[in-house]
């Protein structure tokens, strides 16, 4: 099974949704049976509420 997942909020120091993106991803290719695909860009900083928003409506989507 293929899932893609969105992990940017795992970029950097992750907290919260970022940390258990993270671990959500690393159990899900634990399994063995699941290709995790990762939707993030790691030269894209979301630390500014204008690029959260931009990464949330638009960004992400061309993944």
């Amino acid at each position: 099974m293929r899932v893609a997942l969105e992990t940017q909020f795992a970029r950097g120091t992750p907290t919260g949704l970022g940390v258990y993106a993270a671990g959500l991803a690393e159990a899900l290719r634990a399994r063995g049976d699941v290709d995790v695909i990762e939707l993030r860009d790691d030269s894209f900083d979301l630390w500014r509420f204008d690029r959260r928003v931009y990464w949330d409506q638009l960004r992400v989507r061309r993944l």
